[in-house]
């Protein structure tokens, strides 16, 4: 119902004023289910958004080195939905406690320091600037992001062995890595 309702609403079309009023009320519960789905370990995070953080992170690591990836380009642009995007956050440690609304956007900004040649990297959501609790600054080191995406960053393999795994085993290993 939030996604019919959501579409409606940004494509101006009308929505009942009696089905309007469940408009907040079905983003909050949407809201509550996915943090209550992908905040119970490292795991959920892995498989949802495992391996866009591994491609963020590498992408990261490859800009502007042209000896590495000489055709690299200078920017990467991705869509996704805003389910995707919702777990990013959670993953990233900087939900809000909002859904994502229509047309939401998310920057990795990289920056390389000309006399030290260090990476960074800066975040943005909605066009605010996001600091990793893990960072000292809102313009974070490749290293320190590096270290904040850890433990939810896995390439395609490492998702599709943790898809394999029984449901028992990812609740087990939640619980334990969440006392």
């Amino acid at each position: 119902m939030r996604d019919e309702l959501t579409a409606r609403e940004a494509h101006g079309l009308p929505i009942p004023s009696d089905v309007a009023r469940w408009i907040p009320i079905s983003e909050k519960h949407a809201a509550d289910i996915y943090e209550k789905l992908y905040t119970g370990g490292p795991q959920q995070s892995q498989i949802a958004v495992g391996p866009l953080l591994h491609l963020l992170r590498d992408n990261v690591r490859h800009s502007g080195d042209k000896t590495a990836a000489p055709h690299s380009p200078r920017m990467h642009l991705y869509s996704a939905h805003d389910s995707t995007l919702f777990v990013l956050l959670i993953a990233l440690n900087i939900y809000d406690g909002i859904w994502p609304p229509f047309a939401a956007d998310f920057r990795v900004e990289s920056y390389r320091d000309a006399t030290s040649n260090e990476k960074y990297v800066r975040l943005l959501y909605r066009g605010k600037v996001q600091k990793l609790p893990q960072c000292q600054t809102e313009l974070c080191s490749l290293a320190e992001f590096e270290k904040a995406i850890s433990e939810q960053t896995v390439d395609s393999a490492g998702r599709a062995a943790l898809c394999s795994l029984p449901e028992t085993a990812i609740r087990q290993h939640s619980s334990a890595s969440a006392s």
